[in-house]
């Protein structure tokens, strides 16, 4: 893991002020990842959504998804920028949006790119020296635009400060409470080959739709039982 630098989301800062918070309330890890799931229970139920593991909780102190982040941050009350040691002047103190037990917080990564692609345009930059700046690939970056479920937050963090805008207040509301996921339909089918998958999804697919793997970073899901397969497949 990168080491934390004055101007980057410190990890080991936000998961030791979790775990704080959850040893004060009398929470174990279990406890903790219901309480923060049942932030948005309505939406849960309605939407039949897998909760968040206790153990993605459990690992925060090292690299964590943007949108699990914002799970935790609702839960404390307390924007990204708490855990920058010095954050950009301007960028300090917003609070996140408010979300009900009908809604759950999420970036949204294409407004994110449009304003990162912006004010690169502005530079007269080119994404690889974007990327550089940023610590990251040109992929990283240019794949902001049509990423399905999330990046990581020190990443997504790295990008608002470099644009000197707060997480919380970044455009046309590029952190804003969200009912739905990117649409996307699942597919439960058991864990052959990766040649026999494909062929089962061609042959199930339908018309018009194009297939993708799971929306986090291509990773299928596995049920420890019966080891069989989701594979996820949007517009």
């Amino acid at each position: 893991m990168m080491c934390p630098s004055a101007h980057g989301f410190d990890h080991q800062a936000f998961f030791d002020a979790v775990d704080k918070r959850g040893r004060e309330q009398q929470l174990s890890w279990p406890a903790l990842a219901t309480v923060i799931w049942e932030q948005s229970r309505v939406l849960n139920d309605r939407r039949n959504d897998h909760p968040i593991s206790p153990d993605t909780i459990r690992q925060m102190a090292g690299e964590l998804s943007c949108q699990h982040a914002l799970f935790v941050l609702r839960w404390m009350g307390v924007p990204p920028e708490t855990f920058i040691a010095e954050p950009e002047p301007g960028t300090a103190g917003v609070p996140l949006p408010l979300a009900d037990e009908a809604h759950r917080l999420r970036w949204n990564l294409r407004t994110l790119y449009e304003a990162l692609n912006a004010a690169r345009t502005a530079r007269g930059a080119t994404w690889q020296e974007a990327a550089r700046r940023l610590h990251c690939t040109a992929h990283q970056l240019t794949g902001l635009r049509s990423v399905k479920f999330a990046i990581g937050m020190g990443l997504a963090m790295r990008i608002t400060q470099a644009l000197r805008r707060p997480a919380a207040d970044f455009g046309t509301g590029s952190l804003h409470a969200r009912e739905h996921s990117p649409p996307c339909r699942i597919l439960t089918l058991p864990a052959f080959p990766g040649t026999r998958i494909r062929g089962l999804l061609r042959k199930n697919a339908s018309p018009g739709r194009t297939e993708t793997t799971s929306p986090i970073e291509k990773q299928p899901a596995l049920c420890n039982i019966c080891r069989w397969r989701k594979v996820y497949y949007g517009p």
